[in-house]
């Protein structure tokens, strides 16, 4: 009810700022995907091409961040996972991209290698990022990767204007990462996995908490709410994404910052459609 509302009277943005090909399936959409992150199948080789997860050197497989790929040397994270990764001169952070299984290097697919590492030139973070606040990282690679059948990139939104609310709901989205994966697990999966949901902007969503938990969700925050309510985001999916299907292409809306694993309440996500968001991530 509470969608039907916000939404009577607005119209949906659906145009995406595109400085090339972008969020495109390299390969045809499985007709089985019906993954979650939490209690979950796996996400089919390849699905999501621009996923790619951010990891340490020295602990690849324990400390990393999912993230999405935006350009042949440009990804997005959340801040609040990359600053607590360990980044030196020394020991540069690697972006493993077309990544499915992350205990696994250059996993192979129809007889080649579908994923690339990269080391990491550069990470810079919002200048208002604090706790889950303005929750987003740029990171630079130190070279362009190529684009192929599992590496590709995303689509960003445009920039919401003053006054707007057309993107307050929006049906088809679907989100991945590499997070824990059953209720009693405590081991976040090996690999990828994706599930269905909804968009609901930060107006709504903040009214959603404001109504539902008598809270404040973060700034520039948006909500992520699972199609199937066992089908959530839970622990290490921070920095996964959160695109939507639109005009044939998949437009990433959000970045996964403080995933629920319980139905009580949304997922929240960075909003990427933020004009102070956007801006950040367009000028860095």
């Amino acid at each position: 009810m509470l969608a039907l509302l916000a939404i009577v009277g607005c119209f949906l943005i659906t145009s995406a700022q595109v400085q090339e090909p972008c969020g495109y399936d390299a390969l045809p959409r499985p007709s089985y995907l019906q993954g979650r992150i939490l209690n979950a199948p796996i996400a089919g080789v390849c699905d999501w091409p621009w996923i790619v997860a951010v990891r340490e050197n020295a602990f690849p497989n324990l400390r990393l961040c999912s993230g999405v790929l935006i350009g042949r040397d440009k990804v997005i994270t959340t801040a609040s996972c990359i600053t607590r990764l360990n980044n030196s001169p020394a020991s540069p952070l690697q972006v493993i991209a077309g990544e499915h299984d992350i205990t696994a290097d250059y996993e192979n697919l129809y007889g080649r290698n579908n994923d690339t590492i990269v080391l990491v030139r550069s990470v810079v973070t919002h200048p208002q990022f604090v706790g889950k606040d303005n929750d987003i990282a740029v990171v630079r690679l130190q070279e362009p990767v190529t684009y192929g059948d599992c590496v590709l990139p995303a689509c960003l939104p445009t920039s919401r204007a003053p006054g707007d609310c057309g993107d307050q709901l929006v049906e088809k989205c679907a989100y991945a990462g590499w997070g824990l994966y059953t209720d009693r697990s405590f081991l976040r999966s090996a690999k990828l996995r994706a599930a269905w949901g909804k968009y609901y902007n930060q107006a709504l969503c903040s009214t959603i908490f404001r109504l539902g938990r008598n809270n404040l969700n973060p700034a520039n925050t948006a909500c992520v709410d699972p199609t199937n309510k066992d089908q959530r985001p839970c622990q290490g999916d921070e920095g996964g994404m959160v695109a939507c299907a639109e005009r044939g292409r998949w437009i990433l809306e959000s970045l996964i910052n403080v995933p629920s694993c319980k139905d009580t309440y949304p997922t929240l996500g960075v909003d990427l459609r933020a004009s102070t968001i956007i801006n950040f991530i367009n000028s860095n």
